[in-house]
């Protein structure tokens, strides 16, 4: 049942207030009437508010309550609120041959971002190569730590005989992750409560993947590429600047389940997905901005729960589905798919997503 406006309390009281004093009251300005009525109307609406606040924070996977979803995410997840996580990589330094580099000397990007080193290093024919974390701060994003490979990193406090600017390293310094969102804890609880995970079965390493900051989707093959026993698992980052996993990235993935897999698995293969994107010409009426906008919304919810392909199937984008999502976009009122003219299919491996369409006006 929803809320009661507070024009339909309005009503609701002044009717009952009518009635029980068996009299047609005059609600004019200033009037005992008219305080009653607002009084009554204000202490309703709120008692209404209340419970509309209650009824969204009692069903776990819904509540939009920070410490109520929190409370719900620590008793559900094994993982109950992923927090932000510092990115991880290697950082050459330069100098003088023989020299060290002691652990935790501090490195900065240009950001400002600072981080600082694993382990001690000595140069070695020029060069010495050290995995560097970042130093989270409040002012700080997981994401913000993240940086390419070849980016100048600057030391904080000289060291004779080393170089003042160094570079990251092979493969950039990855992992680093913003704190989930509501959204996303609240879909880690449905998911979980929906689950069927039983300690082996395709379910349980989805939920294992998930447990990883930064990790936003996963995929489980259970006879992957055709062997028996073995397992395969896909996972893509949403909010990294490309949602395909590094290869630090997907091997952390791979140490981490594979501390978790059962012992008569025949083989565990963390990967990272190939995308392929796919374009679309679309005729569309009204053809305007706001409803192109609508109808890209609507089809990038569609490609989003698009699965990797698995080899049988699972990956198919139907062109029903496609036909539906632009239908039902806010404001459209007509369209043809030009392209393409069949479902879209991935390749085994791959993962299908979505380019931004090229528009055209529906001819007359």
């Amino acid at each position: 049942m929803p809320r009661p406006t507070i024009n339909t309390l309005n009503g609701r009281i002044r009717s009952s207030l009518s009635s029980e004093t068996n009299t047609d009251l005059a609600f004019m300005p200033r009037s005992l009437a008219l305080a009653t009525l607002k009084a009554m109307v204000g202490v309703a609406h709120g008692i209404f508010g209340r419970i509309d606040y209650v009824k969204k924070q009692i069903v776990p996977g819904f509540a939009t309550d920070p410490d109520v979803v929190a409370d719900q995410a620590a008793s559900l997840l094994k993982t109950p609120w992923k927090e932000k996580a510092a990115g991880v990589g290697p950082c050459d330094f330069t100098g003088t041959d023989g020299v060290l580099i002691p652990a935790n000397t501090t490195v900065q990007i240009a950001s400002g971002v600072q981080y600082k080193t694993n382990a001690t290093a000595q140069i070695a024919v020029g060069i010495a190569t050290v995995d560097v974390t970042a130093m989270l701060t409040d002012d700080t994003t997981g994401q913000d730590t993240n940086a390419l490979e070849g980016v100048t990193l600057t030391l904080v406090q000289p060291i004779p005989g080393i170089n003042s600017s160094a570079t990251v390293g092979a493969g950039g310094i990855v992992g680093g992750s913003d704190r989930e969102t509501i959204d996303q804890v609240n879909a880690r609880i449905r998911a979980r409560l929906s689950s069927s995970a039983n300690g082996s079965n395709a379910a349980q390493y989805v939920e294992w993947a998930l447990e990883i900051p930064g990790v936003t989707r996963a995929w489980c093959f259970p006879q992957w590429l055709g062997v028996s026993g073995a397992v395969g698992l896909a996972f893509v980052r949403d909010d990294d600047a490309s949602i395909v996993p590094e290869a630090a990235e997907v091997q952390a993935m791979q140490d981490y389940i594979q501390a978790r897999v059962p012992a008569d698995t025949a083989g565990f293969t963390a990967f990272a997905p190939v995308l392929e994107p796919q374009d679309m010409t679309i005729q569309l009426s009204p053809n305007t901005v706001e409803v192109q906008q609508a109808v890209l919304t609507s089809l990038q919810a569609l490609f989003d729960a698009a699965a990797v392909e698995d080899g049988n199937g699972s990956g198919v984008i139907k062109l029903s589905k496609i036909r539906e999502a632009i239908s039902t976009a806010e404001g459209e009122d007509d369209h043809i798919i030009v392209s393409p003219t069949t479902n879209v299919t991935a390749s085994i491996g791959r993962l299908a997503t979505l380019n931004t369409p090229t528009w055209q006006g529906v001819p007359a």
